[in-house]
């Protein structure tokens, strides 16, 4: 659990946990404001946007299940949704990254999220979110 929750870098956060953990290449401003390296503003609250990412670029992880549909975070549009009974993997399309989200059957009906629309995809706020160094992949020291 402890790999999975504090992965080391993007190699392990790659490989531990299925789906594999979401990772975007984000420019952090200094308030906490961040934005892909394409451009796109992220509606991320700056309280989830540690001191040490501050000014810099870096890559941002998610986890699918830590993800939610229709919420503040990413404009993103749906490419596939793969259903695997009583959940779903909606695989989602940001600039140049892809991203997947874990729903349940009901949080997906109620969304009604299906390819082509064009969606908001974010982080649920009740777990952190995960920094790691743009040059190396190591996850950024102190968190």
């Amino acid at each position: 659990m402890e790999v999975f929750e504090n992965p080391a870098s993007t190699f392990v956060a790659g490989f531990i946990g299925s789906p594999p953990m979401n990772l975007m290449e984000v420019n952090v401003a200094g308030d906490g404001t961040v934005q892909t390296v394409d451009g796109l503003a992220l509606e991320i609250s700056p309280l989830q946007v540690p001191s040490q990412v501050r000014g810099r670029k870096v890559i941002m992880g998610m986890r699918p299940e830590h993800m939610l549909l229709n919420t503040q975070g990413v404009p993103a549009e749906v490419e596939m949704v793969e259903t695997l009974g009583s959940e779903q993997l909606v695989h989602c399309r940001c600039g140049k990254s892809t991203l997947v989200v874990r729903c349940t059957t009901r949080q997906l009906s109620e969304s009604s999220a299906k390819v082509g629309d064009r969606v908001n995809v974010g982080p649920d706020g009740r777990h952190p979110l995960h920094w790691f160094e743009a040059d190396t992949g190591r996850r950024v020291q102190g968190l």
